[in-house]
Parts: C-alpha cells; structure tokens; sequence
C-alpha cells in the first residue's frame, strides 16, 4: 500500500515564483528504500502559466541537482487555484514514474513550467526557519533554468514524497527440464510473483559449470504475468550435463529460481551397445553416450562385437577381432551368471561367480 514516505506540511504563506527559467526545488533524505508513486506540493498559480512539471533528481556533494531526470510527473494547471497573491495555496499531486528510492541517498525535487512570466506563473510555498526544524534537505532556487543552484539554510517548502514499501524482484520457481534430445530441450519455470513493478523479461538460463545467471546462455520470452511457462533449450552438445534455472526480470531486479540440471541426449536408444575401435559404448539411462576400454588379452579372429562376464571381468571383442577385459567393481548384489545391463550411468553385469559388477564410462 502507498503512503506518505518524505515531508514537511506546516502551513505558511511565503512563495517564490515559477516560470522559466526560474524553477524552485526542494531536498529530501530517505530512510527505508521505497518505490516513488506521486509528489504533493503545496502551490498556486497566478494567471495561465501552463502545466508544472515536478521531476526528481540525484543530488550532487553540495546538495544540489544534478545529472537527468530520474522520474517526472506532471500538475496540470487546472488544478492550481488562480491567486493574485500567496493566498489559496493547496496540495497538489503530480502522479510521477516508479522508481526506486535508495534507503540513507539525498535526492531533489524540481519543479518547472516550460515558458511563463511574471503575470502567468506558479508558487511553491516554503517555510523560513521551521519549528520544527527539517533536517534531510532544504529549499532551493535557481535563476537559469537548473545551471546554477542556490540552496537556503533552515527554509523548507511544503512537500510530501509518496511511495510503496519495500520494492522487490519477481519471485522465480525451477521445474525439472522435460524432452531432452541431443541438442535441443524444454527448460519449466513459474513466476510466482511479480514482485514491485511487472515483469519485462523471463525464461531459463543454463551453463555446463553451474549456478547459471542471464550472462550465460538464456532464453528471452518478454514481459510475462504470474504463472507457469515453458521454454525451448537450443544449441546443446549430446551427452553433456548442463545446469538450469529459471528467471524473472523487473526494473528493481533479476530473480532465479533453484538450480535443475540434466544431460542431453544422444542419438541412439538406452541400453544399446556397439564396439568402436578398441572401445565398447553404450547409452546410459539418462540416453548419454559411455565407453570403456579394456586391457588386450589375445590377439585373434573372433566375431566382432561379442560381450560376455568371465570371471570378475567383462570381455569383448572389439572392431579388430581382439579379445580385451575390464575388471569391475562390485556392487554386493547377485543375479543369473552372464547377464549384462545398463543402470544408470553405468555398465552392469554378472560374473561367472554369480555376482553383480560394474563399470563406468571412461
């Protein structure tokens, strides 16, 4: 909920006028961070000098304006009251753009008209020496359209800083990554809530090392509400392990959900196995691409491809008809002598004792 953040309101009838290039301004200290919605001043006008634009600005060493504008509203003239003199001020309001208020930052408010004169002009009201006292700025002029500024010790004018509290990122969720291929997949995430301002940018990013950010590979899918999204992965290499996250972006910040991760698939079905060269392959569970190599055991002319457990070891034949065996490491299980099977990651079989080995891929 908004509410009133930054202020001074005690009622005097002082006023400095306002038409280009003369412009009032007045400095302000945050205490928490918020999020600026609207600027009220207390003000009138004499004549038809247009709109006031009331604009926001950091603040430089001195306490003084500096650089562009931050955030800009607008106080229509019509809703000044008409005076010949500094009777009928009132508040006014200027609707401003959000924007992000720092907690312990000086910053200034300007307010201008774009043309005027002495007959068609507004007037911010101020205070001279206060009670009590406002120590986080102080009323400013300026006489050639914000070159120069001159600041006023103990003199204040009437002002309120509008704003929602604490402003904050979206919330972000990861879902597990579904259809993976060899190189392409489908990255799941859900925005769970916008945050302070609406989302402008969401999707997944991933990288092979791990905790991946928007520097790394990502998708952009544009602005996006609460809700569950999906999001196509491209460009991966087959029997690569890669880490995801999902993300949302809005004008205070990114925000990640938690890290997934999976290996791309390969082309060829689980548990299939072939010989190449000296090596035998195979595709793992997760449809990655393994291979081991054994240590030669005879030379010979023997059908290519052959794979049986002797013993503690696996042996093959591989692309030159040599026999060649692996010892494998076991796991404390049993089952029907010469089997051989994929699980997991890993090559599995029983030996001629009856008990369960395995070897990873290399």
């Amino acid at each position: 909920m908004a509410g009133r953040y930054n202020y001074y309101d005690l009622d005097t009838y002082i006023t400095n006028s306002i038409y280009e290039p003369y412009r009032s301004g007045q400095t302000f200290t945050t205490f928490v961070s918020y999020t600026l919605t609207s600027v009220r001043v207390f003000a009138n006008r004499r004549g038809s000098p247009g709109d006031v634009t009331v604009s926001l600005y950091a603040t430089d060493v001195d306490g003084k304006p500096t650089g562009s504008a931050l955030s800009t509203g607008t106080i229509a003239e019509g809703d000044l009251t008409d005076s010949v003199d500094d009777t009928g001020c009132a508040w006014v309001t200027a609707t401003m753009a959000s924007y992000v208020l720092v907690a312990s930052t000086k910053y200034a408010i300007v307010l201008s008209i774009a043309a005027g004169d002495v007959s068609n002009k507004a007037r911010f009201m101020y205070d001279v020496d206060g009670d009590p006292i406002y120590s986080g700025g102080t009323f400013l002029t300026t006489t050639d359209s914000g070159v120069t500024w001159t600041t006023f010790s103990n003199t204040v004018g009437l002002f309120e800083i509008h704003g929602s509290p604490d402003p904050s990122a979206p919330t972000v969720t990861t879902q597990a990554v579904t259809d993976i291929e060899a190189t392409t997949a489908t990255g799941n995430g859900n925005i769970t809530n916008l945050g302070s301002f609406p989302v402008t940018q969401h999707g997944v990013c991933w990288n092979t090392t791990g905790t991946p950010t928007t520097a790394d590979d990502k998708t952009e899918e544009g602005a996006a509400g609460v809700g569950a999204f999906t999001s196509s992965i491209t460009g991966l290499t087959s029997g690569t392990k890669y880490f995801v996250r999902a993300y949302a972006t809005n004008s205070y910040g990114t925000s990640y959900g938690a890290e997934v991760n999976f290996i791309s698939g390969v082309t060829g079905l689980k548990g299939c196995i072939w010989q190449e060269t000296t090596k035998t392959h195979f595709i793992d569970e997760n449809q990655a691409e393994q291979s081991f190599e054994g240590a030669l055991v005879a030379a010979g002319s023997n059908p290519k491809g052959t794979i049986w457990a002797e013993l503690t070891k696996f042996h093959y034949i591989d692309e030159e008809g040599d026999e060649r065996s692996k010892e494998g490491t076991a796991t404390g299980d049993t089952g029907p002598k010469g089997t051989i099977f994929i699980e997991g990651a890993n090559f599995h079989g029983i030996d001629a004792e009856g008990d369960e080995r395995y070897i990873g891929g290399d």
